[in-house]
């Protein structure tokens, strides 16, 4: 068993997030220790299978956002969410590196009810420079779950979102608005205007008064970036025309968000009229009810987006008119939300499955799922871990898909280890409930295997050790999403191909630590592993690579263990 020494550590894990960590003991840990001087007590952070790794991307280069974003977590079972150490949650968290990881309270989780009885809760993101979004995460399976959400960059937006900002977009006194305001986007095919005379109130009901600042996001509906831009995405949860609550899919024919303030002061309803939203429709729009291109009197759902939750209402139907060459949907709103003009198709709860085989013990798939949607396509992406025969990795099971849609899974290895068959699978409808088998073979590749036991302990309490519990994030140099291996009790093994460079990120409590690794074949039986920790992931700054020789043992199998010395105060953190 090989030890390390601190610095050669880092050069392994840049990646622990032991090095970055908040943890924590409680202070009957310390009664206990302290009455029990010569015997060492090893504690585990807690242990958990259901998890949601959230990723939050940029709609536009469709990389991770490294600025740290405020997350709030709130809804039905909020109260069940705790960060990746067991703390509980405090109004505010931080996503570090475009990740954050939140688990589910193991003893709140019934996996074999699971399905029927999933845990919801809403995260809301924000992050300056960009929109804020809300979305619903819904825990169906009691294993890892990626959630990818994307957040627009108000000043570098995708093709198809138009942004519009105004410091002066109107005045008020005593809360009326002095002189009609008005605000076009694209030449004019989009309109937002207050008249003259409207009362301008906040959520309590208050007036507002002095200068408005108005921003205006439009998503164009028939373009593919900007639909897969709008936030939260299209697989909603709604309350319908007809009260009831359901899990549907939206067909935009045109969505804006629209904020207003004067000062401190955010408007969020208006009396004596209201705000008029106009836009032209896409004449190559398909409306999915009748499957041909929307024409005059075609009617179309008009929805608002509750704050908070990110669910979106049923608010009115309206009716596209054809005023001279154009087809035109025009309404007066009452309260300021984002709004959406859609059409709505239902979804399955339930959509196929893909059973895994193989000779893989264990490998990382990508599926990217192409979705043709009414003239353009959706793009999901989806990495997943793969185990033949696994009881919670040995499947991966669809959810929430819009029914009668025909669809293509796309297959691949992000690290380029496994050849995958099928590589692609048509299906003509995803509610149809089918199974599908795909093969993964493990690639015969030079590869060594780093077998890493973890520990901390205090720098004055080497008495109290800690084996931590969490999820260690990996990608190649040529890729750029994360893949996921778990770290049981401090333990965990990470496949590495050699003279192939990895990047390898630790995320713990609250904190996160990266750095890039590259283990080559240094000839004569040895092999060289060097280490280039990045110390601000924010600016890229890297500190010195750190190298060094090992032999190569006959295994593959490199054992490292590491008693990490961590202050005082990092400990006292953990509860």
């Amino acid at each position: 068993m090989k030890n390390l020494k601190s610095p050669l550590l880092i050069a392994v894990l840049a990646i622990s997030s032991l090095l970055f960590t908040r943890c924590s003991l409680t202070e009957d840990l310390d009664k206990i220790s302290n009455s029990l001087d010569s015997v060492r007590l090893i504690v585990a952070t807690p242990e958990f299978n259901a998890m949601a790794h959230i990723e939050l991307i940029d709609a536009k280069t469709k990389q991770y956002i490294l600025k740290d974003a405020n997350v709030i977590v709130s809804g039905k079972d909020a109260d069940y969410i705790f960060n990746n150490i067991g703390a509980s949650l405090t109004s505010q968290l931080k996503s570090s590196g475009g990740m954050l990881d939140l688990v589910v309270d193991p003893h709140r989780v019934i996996a074999s009810t699971l399905q029927l009885n999933p845990i919801e809760f809403d995260v809301t993101i924000s992050l300056a420079g960009y929109a804020s979004v809300t979305k619903k995460i819904i825990i169906s399976e009691n294993k890892f779950k990626t959630v990818p959400i994307t957040l627009l960059n108000l000043n570098d937006a995708p093709e198809g979102v138009s942004v519009a900002s105004n410091t002066n977009f109107a005045s008020s006194a005593n809360g009326v608005v002095a002189n009609t305001a008005t605000t076009a986007l694209n030449g004019g095919n989009q309109t937002i205007e207050i008249p003259a005379g409207v009362v301008l109130k906040d959520a309590s009901g208050n007036t507002i008064s002095g200068t408005v600042k108005s921003q205006i996001i439009y998503y164009d509906p028939i373009t593919e970036d900007a639909q897969n831009a709008i936030p939260g995405g299209l697989s909603v949860s709604a309350k319908l025309q007809d009260g009831t609550n359901d899990q549907i899919r939206f067909v935009s024919a045109g969505m804006f968000g629209v904020t207003l303030t004067a000062g401190n002061q955010v408007v969020k309803n208006f009396e004596n009229g209201g705000l008029n939203i106009k836009t032209t429709v896409p004449s190559t729009l398909i409306n999915p009810n009748t499957g041909l291109p929307v024409k005059d009197g075609d009617q179309i759902e008009m929805w608002s987006q509750e704050e908070g939750t990110g669910s979106w209402v049923f608010d009115r139907v309206s009716t596209v008119k054809k005023v001279g060459e154009e087809l035109v949907l025009e309404e007066t709103v009452q309260h300021l939300s984002s709004w959406n003009w859609d059409f709505h198709i239902n979804e399955c709860y339930l959509g196929p499955k893909i059973i895994w085989k193989g000779n893989t013990t264990g490998a990382n798939v990508r599926m990217n799922t192409i979705l043709p949607y009414y003239g353009y396509n959706l793009n999901f992406v989806t990495n997943t871990y793969v185990k033949p025969n696994d009881q919670y990795y040995g499947n991966l099971q669809i959810y929430n898909s819009p029914k009668n849609t025909p669809t293509t899974l796309e297959f691949s290895s992000p690290d380029g280890n496994s050849t995958i068959s099928p590589s692609s699978i048509s299906i003509a409808n995803l509610c149809s409930g089918d199974t599908y088998e795909v093969t993964v073979t493990s690639a015969p590749v030079d590869m060594i295997t780093a077998k890493i036991d973890l520990t901390a302990t205090s720098k004055s309490n080497t008495r109290i050790a800690i084996k931590p519990n969490a999820y260690i994030y990996y990608w190649t140099a040529n890729d750029w999403y994360w893949n996921y291996l778990y770290m049981s009790s401090g333990v965990t093994s990470l496949n590495i191909r050699v003279g192939q460079e990895i990047n390898v990120a630790g995320y713990f409590g609250s904190s996160f630590g990266y750095g890039t690794f590259k283990v080559e074949d240094a000839g004569s039986g040895m092999l060289k592993v060097t280490l280039t920790p990045t110390l601000d992931y924010n600016t890229g700054l890297k500190g010195a690579s750190i190298s060094y020789t090992v032999s190569r043992p006959v295994n593959n199998v490199v054992d490292i263990k590491y008693n990490a010395i961590v202050s005082d105060n990092i400990l006292n953190q953990l509860r």
